[in-house]
């Protein structure tokens, strides 16, 4: 048979299996989402990189030219217990304060002992990094202070100059008279203006603050660091957080020097799950909240790759904390769900979720932009009433409030809520002062107060004001600073600095407000977070209920399926 009849045979075959299983009403279904074994999470990056941290494994560590995901081996290092640092190869300064970093064209120098990115590479490249560190030695006899040095090939160098005739003067009197006929190289960093790289290197040292080897490269590969393989855990130690996986220094210019973890997604979840929902919570809602933090994992799996790694180690992503979050139970519940993610149509979708929504989630227009059909307003009836972030109360201070606004609204008159979702949420906030108002709509009416107002699910009472019943007996907010009654002598706006008003409380009693522009906001309010997509207080009290962790995802993602 040909090799057109045989293609036109097996289309004719897949199409009459579709039609079979299409009269039986049996479909095959494709998974379409393509979930990674690894992500790459950023522990240290922009303003949080450091100038030098500390590793150590059980049994030793195995550094490695890391590149495109792969690790390379060039180093196995230490003994048991044994902690290196890992800094930057740029200005540095060392005194009572610690070790800092410096700029070269600062018009003050610091005091201190300081060190810089300029090299002597003494001869050529060498086989092993045995050779290098021999090589080294002989030299350190001779009175240079030489050490092993990998940039691609493994050299060695000597010197950390601050500056091209430091290291120059250094050939012409101590290094040329004692190496002999061996090739020496003015090493200069790329760059010495102040906020770009000094150089792109760093520099492995042992406790004693002996170099171990220093780290380059011209292919742009970056130092790994893993637990060698004698340790059975696999797990290092950065500073004081224990992680799986591999370690990988990358310096950038925007971000020096970037210090991120790759290992496996579901090692990731081990530590994320009990991080976000409770290590100890029911295993129906730990399995719960692994699909939803896998799911949201995938779909910003390349969030931070303009730093070279995918999601971050905060809440802007998901909080991860390494090994020493991590429980048994969470850990169980990652492996329960392998490979689970949730979809809407076929496509991931954002799996929100949040702390506390004080009985009813949030449709996603009354906190975002858009509406997003399976981020739908649901009942939530499950959550403990000793659940902590329940309900809450923030006082401000009028004074406090103007401050919230930079002073632009001048002295603060009122804050109102003026729309609510049919959840019950503020959705527009009016703020006004003696200078103007400003009207604050969807999320930042919770964000514009700062972390002390948890949701958009509160009220506001004044030190001028009390709960007051709307005319269909519900409770209601009795500001009434600007509005309008109906009185003997007809429509009449008022001011609350001049009128007495009673009103009917909603205990069904007759108070008298203060007279006055109030001095005092306080905001009661029930719920924590933004209240779209799953409420974490509810996953647990839907599984202490009886229920899967399908069904607790169905009930918070409106139509999704668990694929």
């Amino acid at each position: 048979m040909g090799e057109k009849m045989k293609k036109i045979t097996l289309l004719i075959l897949v199409i009459c299996m579709i039609f079979i299983f299409a009269a039986s009403g049996t479909f095959l279904h494709v998974k379409a989402v393509t979930v990674p074994e690894k992500v790459r999470i950023g522990l240290y990056y922009k303003s949080t990189s450091p100038v030098q941290f500390s590793i150590s494994a059980e049994k030793g560590l195995e550094f490695g030219s890391s590149a495109s995901g792969n690790f390379t081996p060039i180093a196995v290092l230490g003994k048991t217990g044994e902690s290196f640092q890992v800094r930057k190869d740029t200005y540095l300064v060392s005194s009572g304060d610690g070790l800092k970093e410096y700029s070269p064209t600062a018009s003050t120098m610091p005091s201190g002992t300081k060190t810089g990115p300029y090299h002597v590479k003494i001869g050529g490249s060498l086989s092993d990094m045995a050779v290098a560190v021999k090589k080294a030695e002989e030299l350190k006899q001779k009175g240079i202070d030489a050490y092993p040095v990998y940039e691609d090939s493994w050299q060695v160098w000597a010197g950390f100059y601050t500056d091209a005739s430091t290291a120059q003067s250094n050939i012409e009197k101590v290094i040329k008279p004692k190496a002999g006929s061996e090739t020496l190289t003015l090493i200069t960093p790329p760059a010495v203006n102040n906020g770009v790289l000094s150089s792109e290197r760093v520099v492995v040292l042992y406790a004693s603050g002996n170099v171990a080897f220093l780290f380059g490269s011209q292919k742009g590969s970056a130092l790994g660091i893993r637990a060698a393989s004698d340790n059975s855990s696999r797990i290092v130690k950065l500073n004081t957080r224990r992680y799986r996986g591999e370690i990988i220094v990358r310096r950038l210019k925007d971000s020096d020097m970037t210090v991120v973890n790759q290992l496996t997604l579901n090692q990731y979840l081990y530590s994320v799950v009990p991080a976000e929902i409770g290590g100890k919570s029911p295993a129906e809602a730990l399995k719960a909240q692994a699909v939803a933090a896998r799911t949201y994992a995938v779909k910003n799996i390349k969030k931070h790759n303009a730093y070279q790694f995918d999601l971050c180690s905060t809440t802007d992503c998901q909080a991860y904390y390494g090994v020493d979050y991590e429980t048994a139970e969470s850990i169980n519940a990652v492996e329960a769900t392998t490979g689970k993610v949730i979809t809407y149509k076929g496509q991931l979708i954002e799996a929100t979720y949040f702390a506390s929504d004080g009985g009813r989630t949030e449709d996603s227009e009354n906190v975002w932009l858009n509406k997003v059909d399976y981020l739908r307003s649901v009942e939530d009836p499950y959550e403990s009433q000793d659940a902590p972030s329940l309900n809450w109360t923030a006082v401000f201070t009028a004074e406090q409030i103007k401050n919230l606004f930079g002073g632009s609204l001048g002295d603060i008159l009122s804050v109102e809520v003026t729309k609510r979702s049919a959840a019950g949420r503020a959705i527009e906030v009016v703020v006004k002062g003696t200078l103007g108002s400003k009207t604050l709509q969807k999320e930042s009416c919770r964000t514009a107060f700062g972390s002390a107002v948890k949701s958009q699910l509160y009220t506001i009472v004044t030190d001028t004001g009390t709960i007051a019943k709307s005319r269909d007996s519900q409770a209601m907010l009795a500001t009434v600073e600007g509005k309008k009654v109906v009185t003997a002598d007809g429509l009449k706006t008022i001011n609350i600095a001049k009128e007495n008003i009673s009103v009917i409380g909603a205990d069904g009693n007759v108070k008298k407000l203060p007279v006055g522009i109030p001095k005092t906001y306080t905001f009661i309010g029930k719920g924590s977070g933004h209240a779209v997509g799953m409420r974490q207080e509810g996953a647990i009290g839907m599984a202490k209920a009886g229920k899967s962790y399908i069904e607790i995802l169905k009930h918070f993602y409106t139509g999704v399926e668990i694929e």
